[in-house]
């Protein structure tokens, strides 16, 4: 509705022992961060046991990476949005919860890439 393009990939993905509403909540909330702070494009990817969602948007500084998986927490590009910074907090416990590692990077030139790489529990 929004004009945002949301393209699914994944010719490898594996399976994964989670919960699934955990699981669900967390890749909901990537997407959504996606389509009100990213670009146009979102990319949502499974390969192996990693899920990942990127978007070609303005990108986040590195030095945030960590600042922006707290509780609470909104970057002031961000403040103009409706949102509690729960978002990616919210996921972070997920993957804490699940003993994933989550990795924040720069997706390209700009944008940003969130990925969730579980392991065998």
């Amino acid at each position: 509705d929004n004009g945002k393009r949301i393209v699914p990939s994944g010719p490898d993905a594996g399976t994964v022992q989670a919960d699934r509403r955990m699981l669900v909540q967390a890749i909901a909330n990537l997407i959504q961060n996606a389509i009100v702070h990213g670009g146009a494009n979102i990319e949502v990817t499974a390969s192996g046991q990693a899920l990942s969602v990127a978007d070609d948007g303005p990108g986040v500084d590195p030095d945030l990476y960590d600042e922006i998986t707290k509780p609470m927490v909104r970057l002031d590009a961000a403040r103009a949005t409706e949102g509690a910074g729960l978002g990616l907090a919210l996921v972070r416990a997920v993957a804490d919860r699940h003993r994933a590692e989550l990795r924040l990077s720069a997706e390209d030139a700009h944008g940003l890439r969130v990925t969730l790489n579980f392991t065998d529990m």
